[in-house]
């Protein structure tokens, strides 16, 4: 009787190789961003504080910030702190504020495209619990389906608290005295401005001027131009703060936190004009 042996396919061990390759070529190309992601999915998953599951009724959310709030010290506060202590206190993804990070992350994944975005205000008793649960050092993860407005108050409610504003004390002085001056002098004094802040803080106003850009690239369906935005949220400022918007691309290096919704100089003036 003969036995008939299977051969072996001379090319597996090579294949083998070049998916361990391909894969050791994937990870290498992530960004920073989704990097952050899966550690901090891991992080949490190990973690022992509490998560943002709730009793989502009023009185359920009600009772949760009364509890929480007496969990608040002064090691874990990070609203109305000072930036730098901020990111001493909590770990961060690139530097940002964690508020930040997550604020921006969750709105340029879900709700670019939102009508009235940053205009319409969110749900203040959820906004207050969220700021609960990080101010208490508790995990913080938004549900999909969370309202925009109550996450772009909750952003809005970190900058506004922000000792310094996010150009810092000094900063915001110097640009301040901008208001009035032609676009051209605007432009190079927001680039002198940005040279002499704390490092933290171009960190911050980086991410927010892009996410903001993000924003308005989708004002033919949000109806937030650059001047909505600017208005809604820095009305004292509308005007420099209009054009370090418009000129993200020129300003600023490349953002920590992505957006698909990132477009090229041109078609950014298209959509606002």
């Amino acid at each position: 009787m003969k036995v008939k042996f299977k051969t072996l396919n001379p090319t597996s061990n090579n294949e083998r190789k070049n998916a361990k390759q391909t894969q050791s070529v994937k990870i290498k190309s992530k960004t920073p961003q989704s990097l952050w992601n899966e550690l901090r999915k891991t992080k949490s998953s190990k973690s022992a504080r509490m998560k943002t599951k709730f009793d989502n009724s009023l009185e359920g959310r009600l009772k949760r910030i009364e509890l929480l709030t007496q969990q608040i010290t002064d090691e874990t506060r990070i609203f109305g702190e000072d930036l730098k202590k901020v990111l001493a206190k909590r770990e961060s993804p690139g530097k940002i504020p964690l508020p930040i990070y997550d604020c921006i992350s969750f709105l340029n994944t879900h709700h670019l495209e939102e009508e009235g975005l940053y205009r319409i205000p969110g749900n203040k008793i959820t906004v207050d619990l969220y700021r609960a649960l990080y101010d208490s050092g508790s995990e913080v993860e938004f549900p999909e389906n969370e309202e925009a407005g109550t996450i772009a108050s909750l952003l809005l409610s970190f900058v506004k608290e922000l000792p310094g504003g996010i150009l810092s004390s000094q900063g915001g002085a110097l640009f301040r005295e901008l208001r009035g001056l032609q676009p051209n002098e605007i432009l190079g004094g927001i680039k002198a401005i940005l040279q002499i802040i704390p490092e933290e803080n171009l960190i911050l106003t980086r991410e927010l001027m892009w996410h903001l850009n993000a924003v308005s690239n989708n004002c033919k369906i949000n109806k937030m131009t650059t001047i909505n935005l600017a208005t809604c949220i820095f009305p004292s400022l509308s005007g420099p703060i209009r054009i370090m918007v418009d000129k993200c691309f020129e300003i600023f290096s490349d953002p920590f936190i992505t957006s698909s919704k990132t477009i090229n100089p041109e078609q950014h003036n298209n959509n606002n004009n």
